[in-house]
């Protein structure tokens, strides 16, 4: 038994899903562990077999046991003494202790925040063990953005602050934030109104989390002083972590590339990092183990410098193992100590293995170990270094392929290319001469400025190569999650592929590389083609906060969006962007390519403030508006991404019937010729079918609207009303009701929206007709489903969730 490590940690990935098949309690799990030791102990006595088998019942047992006692064992402290006064938004004065380094995002301020006490009804609470919470605070003036340098880990604070429960997905396919807190022990959200509120209680001043957050802070300012303005957000991202610090356009970029993780600190980067700091030192005349050694020492320093963030923690965990294995003379059995950090972390924390980023990061480096050697030896190719570097690419793309798809639903074709051609550029030129210029800067300004301006040519010319690649949109796909059987396919194909290069087959292994790539190949044909409910029409109403948009899938394959959300924008900046936060991912997660028809019923913020962002990721083949001038500069905006793009623009023929897609048509009602009304009684109303099934769409026309169409036409009976303007008061009138006679109300307005949406009148108007209501405020996202003329609705969230 060479590997036993290796064989838990398979053991531990299977425990994983078992108990999420079983849920056994922990103790159950024990017993059965012990069991199997005893059983395998006494088999091996008998026959000297049985190892392997008894350690994988064993690591299965210790697996789901580890998580089971872990789920049962995480209850919040704060709960019971804050359920209520979270509900009635009351600030509590609260003591604790920072323990993450201070990040500023746009006019807020985020942290983490070690709770320790709380003053509720006169009296201070004292927990029994400090309790983790993540606190967002308000910049609100100049002054306080200067004063967040000074906040740094392991100072006691006191503050008033607000609790909530961390949101739950609201929409489809969207990141659940309140389970990502979860496996970090967070339980709640913490919101103070201004950093004037914030008392300095107590400094650890010789606590290592301390004094490295002042080292972070200089080495941010540094980076901004000796690197230009389109580059220094880059550096710090690269540098220091600081992601949000990367502009938006080249963030989108490198993501759609599949190139994201040279932009933020990564394993690729820590593993740089340390073998350029490993060969300096054994040039310097260290032995190998005492290089390793020291190394491993300055490690910890690193990831706190760099905020111990969990990738970073996650990457210098597994480089420290190979440096352990460096130091211990074991370099042949590294597989081994990464299965021992691997164990590390799960036993750690047994949700880890959850994460992408952590199912990555082994799955990659496992492979690479394992096959970079082999692969690398049987390519076609004259130099052994590029038989490596092409092995280690075409394993890594191979490997992280299923994986983007599961969590991501996005891969590039051009990905290989891009990790090949410009990976390199990032990792083993611009960081360590980044990471150089920053230490330099300490001692001589004007030699750090000048690898600097190095290190920003380099910038440009990556810059401009991954901008030309991101262009090429036809390569770059969305995908649906594909099933179980697809995912167990391709590893065997995969491994079929491997094993066919690399001469496993003695026999016609040219025939076996030939039916490799075909099986290979043709499950990429498959997983492109796959599209989840297409025998039926699905249109979900996403909840996009104040406003609206809905995205119809018709079973044909057409796609049609009504309107793409609103925009919040402060300090010139998007801290909130519908299209790209809720629609553009809703659109990745079912696997849409293309948009067909993008309707913009009018030009109000909250309809049309997120399309730039949808125009700019998804490709669109025409957009219907109506005849109304551009009225606001962001109209404006919307409008000129739509023509920089070459699309189509289309103004409707009403009382015309247009057919969509297999049993989908539509006609449109209002307006002719803009009316040059009030902006929302120019809003286009239509009237979608599908297998004989009727929506209404209104945009937010009014009453005005609503007498007009009723005046003018004799209006069909519908299934579905999507009320006009979030529920407001100004329409969705009686006599309205009356003559369309709905089954379902669709009203889409913002949790708690500062409007009142939707209105009481307007409720008890569509109670007294006894129509079904459904708000997005309330259940997020809305999906109907329309099958062979029947109609199908459900909520993401219950009530109130």
């Amino acid at each position: 038994m060479k590997r036993p490590l290796v064989v838990l940690s398979l053991a531990w990935v299977l425990g994983y899903f078992v108990h999420g098949w079983c849920r056994l309690p922990a103790t159950a799990y024990l017993l059965a562990a012990l069991a199997a030791l005893v059983g395998g102990g006494w088999a091996y006595y008998q026959w000297r077999k049985g190892v392997v088998i008894t350690l994988l019942l064993v690591g299965v047992c210790l697996s789901g046991g580890r998580i089971s006692w872990v789920e049962g064992h995480s209850p919040s402290a704060l709960s019971p003494l804050i359920g209520a006064s979270a509900e009635s938004s009351r600030s509590l004065p609260v003591v604790g202790k920072v323990t993450s380094l201070p990040e500023r995002d746009g006019d807020r301020l985020l942290f983490v925040l070690d709770v320790e006490r709380l003053r509720m009804g006169g009296k201070w609470r004292h927990l029994p063990q400090r309790e983790p919470v993540q606190v967002t605070v308000a910049l609100s003036d100049p002054s306080q953005w200067r004063r967040t340098a000074q906040i740094k880990p392991q100072q006691t604070v006191a503050m008033p602050l607000t609790f909530q429960r961390p949101p739950l997905p609201r929409n489809p396919g969207a990141f659940d934030y309140r389970e990502y807190l979860a496996r970090r022990g967070i339980h709640w959200l913490a919101e103070g109104k201004s950093l004037s509120e914030f008392r300095l209680l107590a400094v650890a001043r010789y606590h290592p989390l301390y004094w490295m957050g002042g080292v972070r802070n200089w080495a941010s300012e540094t980076v901004k002083q000796i690197y230009p303005e389109q580059t220094n957000g880059v550096m710090r991202g690269i540098l220091l972590g600081e992601r949000k610090a990367v502009p938006e356009r080249i963030e989108q970029n490198y993501s759609t590339l599949g190139i994201i993780h040279v932009l933020s600190i990564s394993g690729l980067h820590v593993s740089v990092l340390l073998a350029v700091g490993y060969w300096g030192l054994k040039r310097l005349g260290m032995t190998r183990e005492k290089a390793a050694g020291l190394v491993m020492a300055l490690l910890p320093l690193y990831v706190i410098l760099t905020g111990m963030g969990a990738p970073v923690i996650r990457a210098a965990l597994t480089a420290g193992m190979v440096l352990l294995a460096t130091l211990l003379r074991r370099q042949q059995d590294v597989l081994s100590f990464l299965a021992l950090s691997f164990l590390l972390q799960c036993g750690w924390n047994p949700h880890v293995l959850e994460e992408a980023g952590f199912q990555l990061t082994y799955a990659i480096t496992a492979a690479l170990v394992i096959g970079t050697g082999s692969l690398g030896d049987a390519l076609p190719l004259p130099w052994a270094w590029a038989r490596q570097a092409l092995a280690g690419m075409l394993i890594a793309q191979g490997v992280s392929l299923p994986f983007a798809l599961v969590h991501f639903h996005e891969y590039s074709l051009l990905s290989g290319v891009a990790n090949l051609l410009f990976v390199p550029i990032v990792s083993l030129v611009v960081t360590p001469l980044g990471m150089g210029s920053v230490l330099l800067a300490a001692v001589w300004e004007t030699g750090a400025r000048a690898v600097a301006e190095m290190v920003t040519l380099c910038l440009y010319i990556v810059d401009g190569g991954v901008g030309v690649l991101a262009q090429m949109t036809p390569l770059h796909r969305l995908w649906q999650t594909p099933p179980g059987w697809w995912l167990v396919a391709y590893a065997l194909a995969s491994w079929y592929l491997f094993a066919a290069w690399c001469g496993a087959f003695r026999f016609h292994s040219g025939a076996h590389r030939v039916y490799g790539w075909i099986c290979w190949i043709g499950l990429l044909f498959i997983a492109a083609s796959m599209k989840i409910g297409s025998d039926a029409t699905r249109i979900t109403f996403l909840d996009v906060g104040q406003g609206d948009c809905a995205v119809v899938e018709a079973k044909s394959g057409q796609v049609i969006v009504i309107d793409g959300g609103g925009r919040d924008v402060r300090d010139g900046e998007a801290s909130f962007d519908a299209g790209k936060q809720v629609v553009v991912p809703f659109l990745k997660f079912r696997g849409i390519n293309q948009i067909d028809t993008l309707v913009m019923t009018h030009g109000d913020l909250d309809h049309i403030g997120g399309v730039k962002a949808i125009v700019e990721r998804i490709p669109v083949k025409r957009v219907v508006r109506n005849s109304s001038p551009i009225q606001s500069p962001m109209e404006r905006e919307v409008m000129t991404a739509i023509r920089r793009r070459g699309i189509l623009v289309q103004v409707p023929r009403l009382h015309r019937w247009e057919r969509l897609g297999e049993g989908v048509n539509w006609q449109f009602y209002h307006p002719g010729i803009s009316t040059r009304h009030e902006r929302n009684e120019d809003s286009l109303v239509f009237l979608l079918t599908v297998d004989g099934v009727r929506f209404l769409f209104t945009g937010d026309a009014g009453s005005p609207t609503e007498d007009q169409l009723l005046r003018q036409l004799r209006l069909p009976d519908i299934h579905l009303l999507k009320v006009a303007h979030h529920g407001s008061r100004s329409g969705t009138q009686s006599k309205w009701l009356e003559v369309l006679k709905p089954e379902h109300a669709v009203i889409s307005a913002g949790k708690r929206n500062r409007y009142g949406h939707p209105a009481p009148e307007v409720i008890r108007r569509l109670q007294k007709e006894r129509i079904h209501i459904w708000r997005t405020d309330l259940q997020g996202a809305i999906q109907v489903e329309v099958q062979t003329g029947r109609l199908r609705i459900a909520s993401v969230l219950k009530d109130g969730g």
